[in-house]
């Protein structure tokens, strides 16, 4: 498993899953057949996004991170723990790569330095038990140079994958239909395909991708 440090924006990962911030606090939803989607964390499936056509991951996970009030054990285990929620859901969602945006930092008033080390060392002990390789994503050159010199088990990321990547990403619905969602690029440009296609067994062999459950919430 790897981790990544990325200059550029979560929203254009290629990770199974990216993980968002939520502004809003999320309550906990118990649903008709009494299954409970827990509060302040959420997965949905990335067609159904307002902005699915500026997306290539499967899943997007929302995510409240709390506000920084200071350096102290009881907030860096608050913080950690966001990151280790939302690593272990993907999980759960066979999701194979996750990406984060320093969320808290800037945002919530978390230093990047300090938010890095706490992400770099949950990850690396969630990585420990779990398969799931991490992208981390800085918009400071600095900060993202920063990260690899502190943390030499952080790689550098590509630095522009849209140039040379080709590739095509199935997600089996429940009716049977398969939603696509690729990426063709000729020297750095060229539109995504994003649609939903007749059932996966007509799909071609390099469209063809393990059946990922749906999002599913947990039984109290």
């Amino acid at each position: 498993m790897a981790i990544y440090a990325m200059l550029d924006e979560v929203t254009e990962s290629e990770c199974d899953v990216i993980v968002l911030h939520s502004e809003e606090p999320i309550p906990e939803e118990i649903l008709p057949n009494g299954w409970v989607l827990p509060a302040d964390i959420r997965i949905s499936m990335a067609q159904d996004e307002e902005n699915a056509d500026d997306i290539y991951c499967l899943y997007v996970i929302r995510r409240v991170f709390p506000v920084w009030e200071g350096d102290t054990p009881e907030a860096r285990e608050e913080l950690a723990e966001c990151y280790r929620s939302c690593l272990q859901l993907a999980v759960e969602h066979d999701c194979r790569g996750a990406a984060f945006p320093l969320v808290s930092a800037g945002e919530s008033g978390c230093p990047v330095d300090i938010e890095t080390e706490i992400a770099v060392e949950t990850i690396r002990a969630f990585q420990e038990t779990h398969v799931i390789d991490v992208e981390l994503y800085f918009d400071s050159e600095e900060d993202c140079g920063n990260c690899m010199e502190r943390f030499p088990e952080v790689e550098e990321g590509p630095a522009d994958r849209r140039l040379t990547r080709s590739s095509v990403r199935a997600l089996p619905l429940s009716d049977g239909s398969t939603h696509i969602r690729s990426r063709s690029y000729s020297s750095g440009s060229g539109p995504p395909y994003r649609g939903t296609v007749r059932p996966r067994s007509f799909l071609p062999l390099r469209a063809r991708a393990p059946a990922l459950p749906l999002p599913e919430a947990r039984k109290r």
